[in-house]
């Protein structure tokens, strides 16, 4: 086996290069706060005193305690404001210095303001949606459909879907704002007549600093006259993984045989800056878990990374691509630019724990520093549950000074149905109450409504979503930039299981990546091999014939709306994992659906349906003769979705082509609180 390079970049001595923001009481520039956006090294800084970064958001108030289950749990995320004036809803107050990090939601609405300082009138008001769509670098799409100017502008492309938009825009539903908005007295945030108040769901995740720090207060004129340098970090966060084919130094190759460990030496003081690597293996998915990455700095009793090597880089199970600023994984190569100081030395090793050959090529970039006090040990390690019965699942417990910088999320699911609906909480230095409450997993990664769409951003991305639905494995990241996450005693990170994970089978696992001071304790241990493979991927269960019932045409649907809904949640049984859902909302109404026939002649018709707790009473007809008897689709149980299994309707004689199928609204059981009507689909038997 071949030792890996060590590149050093500049034979000129590197100082600590995570000062960008000068010590508590000095002046902070706006340019400064800027060049954090792209900045690593900046990371590495311990905390100082008073730093702090902390998020207001809509979750639901009646969450106060640990103790109270029924309201721990609370899942009405929305709607929820610190208090109300006039026609505007506080969304964030609180006393300077520091500045605003992050706005996010997933249904903006309304005229949002942002008042700095005490000003009477706010910094910017303009209506939320505009943060998606407009910029003052276009200047022919810098205008509404009614021919005004917006005043929400920002020196980006035109934010849409799909498109990696650095400051602000939409992605796979959820809206995001980066940018610092820095306050030195006092800041306020509100939505000004929401369509819909009790619907919106939002965080303002906010920074602050250390009392007597000098910070300018934020306006656009301010963002306008640093548009240089906006566009240079614009550029730098849309082309994350920029520069990367050219990285100095040869790439060696290692034959790692079943049981054999790598390892390579660098002596300091020094900081790794880049680490690159490819898997060969006749199983690369099965060798990226089974091959473990470790570091260890200064001698550390523990190794400060301990972590699968895939997983290490961001995205699991598997090689699935995407770039970001400090991960990615693209065709050729993973890499990480997370910034590694160290003292003395720092060991790099690789274990194949598998039962396979594995061949890697890579690559370690770093440069001499000079050591400083102030400096973290990067951390990356990971976890797994796969039969977890804990409702606030732990990401990260440590003890010690430092700042988390991002975290990775796999998730297998037994079923189509969303995995999430928990909400991340992050208690600081011992709070009894978190100071980071969400309002959804997929929030909190930056999207929303359970989107399956994948989306890469230099902070967050989703990498995988395999399917069906939101089934089999899923895999998304954050990383904290501008909005680490300091803690100078400990930290506890964790993330809702909602209680419907507890009985589905589904299982987590997490790399949490953050820096720490020397002698910092945290809960991680080694994984065993057996315990990191990656479970088979499901297809979904189909009855061979049937006439999926998301699938037919809708003639008509009186009474109320008719679409497909995903029921793989309420656990197996449907055929696809989906049915069509029928709301009437009062006791009439008729779906009429269209359904083909290969063939005329006899046929006879069986219906598969669905059976629920706000279910109603319902007749057929098929091409407009009565077909069975009345079918009471009320469950008898508490809030559970269960499939009839198949309830012959009658034969009938079918044209070749289209024919009808008619469902009336027949009343209700008397302990049903609704009228709906779930089809998983027909089976036509000749």
């Amino acid at each position: 086996m071949r030792a890996l390079t060590l590149v050093l970049l500049s034979g000129v001595v590197v100082s600590f290069a995570g000062a960008s923001v000068p010590a508590a009481a000095a002046e902070i520039r706006y340019s400064d706060l800027l060049d954090e956006m792209i900045d690593l090294r900046a990371l590495a800084r311990l905390p100082r005193p008073a730093e702090k970064c902390f998020q207001s958001s809509s979750y639901d108030r009646r969450s106060k305690s640990e103790a109270d289950k029924a309201g721990w749990n609370a899942n009405a995320d929305h709607g929820h404001y610190l208090r109300q004036e006039g026609d505007e809803y506080v969304m964030a107050d609180e006393k300077g210095p520091g500045m605003i990090v992050r706005i996010w939601s997933a249904n903006p609405q309304g005229t949002l303001k942002i008042y700095i300082d005490g000003a009477a009138e706010p910094a910017v008001a303009a209506p939320a949606r505009e943060i998606e769509v407009y910029s003052w670098q276009n200047p022919e799409r810098t205008r509404t459909p009614g021919g005004r100017q917006p005043a929400w502008v920002f020196p980006e492309p035109i934010g849409t879907e799909g498109a990696s938009s650095a400051f602000c825009g939409r992605r796979a539903a959820g809206w995001n704002l980066y940018l610092p908005i820095p306050f030195q007295k006092s800041l306020k945030v509100t939505v000004e007549k929401p369509d819909r108040p009790s619907s919106l769901y939002y965080h303002v995740n906010i920074r602050s600093f250390a009392e007597g720090a000098r910070v300018p207060a934020w306006s656009m004129d301010l963002v306008r006259s640093h548009e240089a340098q906006l566009k240079r970090i614009f550029d730098r966060l849309s082309q994350p993984d920029r520069g990367l084919e050219h990285a100095a130094g040869e790439q060696d190759v290692i034959d790692l045989y079943p049981g054999a460990m790598f390892s390579h030496d660098l002596y300091g003081p020094g900081a790794i800056t880049l680490l690159k690597a490819e898997v060969e293996a006749e199983d690369p998915r099965a060798a990226l878990r089974e091959v473990v990455v470790r570091a260890t700095f200064d001698g550390a009793r523990e190794p400060q990374v301990c972590c699968p090597l895939g997983d290490f880089f961001g995205t699991m199970p598997g090689k699935n691509l995407y770039a970001s600023l400090p991960l990615g994984a693209r065709e050729g190569f993973f890499y990480s630019r997370w910034y590694m100081p160290f003292r003395d030395s720092a060991r790099i090793e690789l274990i194949n724990e598998g039962r396979q050959d594995v061949r890697i090529e890579g690559l370690v970039d770093a440069e001499p520093i000079t050591w400083s006090d102030d400096l973290g040990y990067f951390h990356a390690k990971w976890r797994r549950t796969p039969k977890n019965t804990t409702f606030d699942w732990p990401i990260l417990e440590c003890e010690g000074r430092g700042r988390v910088v991002g975290v990775a999320l796999g998730i297998f699911n037994p079923v189509s149905g969303w995995w999430g609906e928990g909400d991340e909480k992050i208690w600081i230095d011992g709070e009894s109450f978190p100071s980071t409450f969400g309002t959804g997993s997929e929030d909190y990664f930056g999207y929303a409504w359970c989107n399956t769409a994948l989306f890469q951003h230099a902070y967050h991305n989703q990498t995988l979503c395999e399917g069906p639905g939101n089934g089999n494995h899923t895999s998304v990241n954050r990383f904290h930039v501008i909005d680490s996450l300091p803690f100078h005693r400990s930290i506890r990170f964790t993330i809702e299981d909602w209680p419907l994970g507890n009985t589905i089978g589904k299982d987590y696992c997490a790399t949490a990546y953050w820096y720490a001071a020397a002698g910092q304790k945290d809960f991680f241990e080694p994984v065993p091999r057996a315990g990191r493979v990656p479970r088979p991927a499901w297809k979904p269960f189909r009855i061979d014939g049937l006439l999926e019932g998301e699938s037919l045409k809708v003639i008509r649907a009186e009474g109320g709306d008719a679409s497909p809904q995903d029921v793989g949640q309420f656990g197996g049984g449907w055929s696809g994992a989906r049915h069509l859902w029928w709301r009437p909302t009062a006791n009439a109404g008729v779906l009429s659906l269209a359904f083909d026939a290969r063939e005329a002649g006899r046929y006879e018709v069986i219906a598969y349906l669905t059976r629920s707790w706000d279910y109603g009473r319902f007749r057929f007809s098929v091409n407009g003769k009565p077909a069975g008897e009345a079918v009471d689709l009320f469950s008898g149980k508490a809030r559970l979705c269960e499939p009839t299994g198949p309830i012959p309707l009658g034969a009938f004689d079918l044209e070749k082509g289209a024919n009808r199928l008619e469902v009336k609204l027949d009343g209700r059981n008397e302990k049903s609180p609704g009228y709906y009507f779930g089809l998983d689909g027909i089976l036509l038997k000749k």
